[in-house]
């Protein structure tokens, strides 16, 4: 039988109902709808376009469980990336209340590197079914996303093949207020990634389920905190011929404080954890009884500057952003294998020797330009 190298990896980190979003809806009443345009565009640099890629929404109102990466398929240089996004809004009374409406469309387009150009979309309704209490429902669409050049398994040669995933995710969450200033929110969703055929045993279903707070300590700053738990599984657990089983149990937790310092400018700072159990239990796969922790932080500094004119507003904003696994502008991943790690990460402190895992993805983001236009 040929023989093959163990790689190395990390995670990074169906079409919803329509049956309940029209329900939600009710029925307008007339003249009392009104529509929003607006855009925004926005510069990155990377120093690595694949974990760029792979980790741009592990936010917690986006997608914060990502496809297992293997590490591989990381590594493949630097690039400037831009972010164009366009939002159709539209809010009307209707017999249920207010409610409204967002359609919006972000892309990423790599300068150097166009394999990795996508794309998102996100389909939303907010009822306000009376002050102080909200229904969200949301339907997320990643298409296509490469991960990169990877070894398949499917057909026993471990050729180099492109690795795709398909991420579709509808989610429901209740909005309460519950004292002045203080909300709760409860989270569920449900989504797929689908892979292309190559790696087809990757194919995964997921449930997640959480609460988040969003509490106004002070009128200019306010604290959000949310915890995740989310079970995937994989159809590589039914096919243990291929030794690849990414079924996991994901823990998130996440914390954020917004500084509004001005009518101008506004800080946010954000730090997001995740501890992740495989679920393998394939002899041949390296995941089995595995477990990884992953740390990212961010920091958003805007700058708004909006003049009276009620029927076209235009603003200029600086955003810088760092993501990171963990310490400075680093992915950052440690994990415990019964003592058996791949790579071995020296303290700089101690000496100490530590299970880790320590590709970088360092990224920025240069000046942006929202236009918005309301009829």
């Amino acid at each position: 039988m040929r023989s093959r190298q163990t790689a190395n990896w990390i995670p990074v980190g169906r079409n919803a109902s329509l049956t309940l979003l029209i329900f939600m809806l009710g029925h307008p009443r007339p003249g009392s709808a009104e529509w929003s345009l607006s855009g925004r565009g926005s510069l990155f640099y990377t120093d690595d376009v694949s974990i760029f890629s792979a980790t741009r929404r592990l936010t917690r109102d986006a997608d914060p469980t990502q496809p297992a990466l293997d590490a591989r398929v990381t590594g493949q240089g630097s690039d400037g990336v831009f972010e164009p996004m366009l939002k159709l809004s539209k809010a009307f009374d209707s017999g249920l209340g207010t409610t409204t409406l967002d359609l919006r469309g972000d892309g990423f387009i790599f300068f150097d590197h166009s394999q990795y150009n996508n794309g998102t979309l996100f389909m939303q309704a907010q009822q306000v079914f009376r002050p102080g209490t909200r229904v969200l429902l949301r339907y997320y669409y990643n298409p296509d996303l490469f991960i990169g050049d990877n070894e398949e398994r499917r057909s026993g040669r471990f050729q180099i093949v492109p690795e795709r995933v398909t991420s579709q995710i509808g989610s429901l969450r209740i909005d309460q207020e519950v004292a002045e200033g203080l909300e709760v929110k409860l989270l569920s969703r449900y989504g797929t990634r689908r892979y292309n055929s190559a790696y087809s045993q990757r194919d995964t279903d997921f449930w997640t389920v959480g609460p988040h707070l969003e509490w106004t300590l002070l009128p200019v700053v306010t604290l959000g905190l949310a915890y995740h738990c989310e079970r995937g599984l994989a159809n590589g657990r039914h096919q243990p011929q291929y030794g690849d089983d990414v079924s996991y149990t994901n823990h998130y937790a996440s914390t954020d404080l917004d500084f509004e310092l001005s009518e101008t400018f506004s800080v946010s700072l954000a730090f997001h954890y995740e501890h992740n159990d495989w679920l393998s239990q394939l002899e041949e796969d390296e995941r089995k009884w595995g477990k990884e922790n992953v740390y990212q932080g961010e920091a958003l500094l805007n700058c708004r500057n909006i003049p009276a004119d009620p029927c076209l507003h235009r603003r200029a904003a600086f955003k810088s952003q760092g993501k990171l696994r963990g310490l400075g502008n680093s992915q950052y991943q440690c994990r415990n294998r019964g003592g058996n790690p791949f790579l071995t990460y020296q303290k700089a402190s101690t000496g100490d020797a530590a299970p880790c895992l320590f590709p970088r993805a360092v990224s920025f983001s240069g000046l942006a330009y929202t236009t918005q236009a309301s009829p």
